[in-house]
């Protein structure tokens, strides 16, 4: 939990100095006068990373990716989640982080983080779930997607509502879930 708590620091400093920092300014600059040339080569490529640099939720995105890749991913370390699939878990978890803490408005940590949910879940489909045909799986896949991109929606919600969702949902997503799972593959009622 320390070095998660490490990561969320490192990836949130990083992403300030680069979009606030002085030590920046120079180099923002040159970017932006590069991306804002007419004549010059790939002036695109200029705006874009222009543009990138001066976001801070694109910003702490990509620092998320590159930390991820590059020194520690929490939920493949913390979780064993697969390598592939922790870039997203993480990505999600760094705009939520932002937004929670108001660094970003709360609507662009949650369309960055449905995107990094839909990635995953794409990802898990292709990998999991499409290779293998099995009704239990699409039941079980579609029954995680469906619950988990509810939380998304409850994150919008004010601080006491947001709690008691989330706790309800928890009950839904692991326990109820879990429990309904449980008694579906060890046979105790099928459908």
């Amino acid at each position: 939990m320390v070095m998660l708590l490490i990561w969320l620091l490192i990836a949130y400093g990083q992403s300030n100095i680069m979009v606030y920092g002085s030590i920046f300014n120079g180099l923002r600059d040159k970017i932006n006068n590069w991306g804002q040339g007419e004549h010059l080569p790939f002036n695109g490529l200029g705006r874009f990373i222009s543009d990138l640099i001066g976001c801070m939720m694109c910003t702490s995105t990509w620092v998320g990716f590159f930390l991820s890749i590059a020194f520690y991913s929490p939920s493949h370390e913390l979780f064993k989640v697969h390598e592939v699939a922790s870039w997203f878990f993480d990505g999600m978890l760094a705009s939520g982080y932002l937004g929670e803490n108001n660094t970003v408005d709360k609507v662009s940590a949650n369309v960055i983080g449905f995107v990094f949910f839909i990635a995953l879940y794409l990802f898990i489909y292709i990998i999991y779930v499409r290779p293998k045909y099995n009704f239990d799986n699409y039941i079980l896949y579609l029954s995680f997607v469906f619950l988990w991109s509810i939380y998304g929606i409850v994150y919008y919600f004010d601080e006491e509502a947001k709690n008691i969702s989330y706790n309800i949902l928890d009950l839904f997503a692991k326990c109820f879930l879990g429990i309904f799972f449980w008694a579906y593959y060890t046979k105790v009622f099928t459908l």
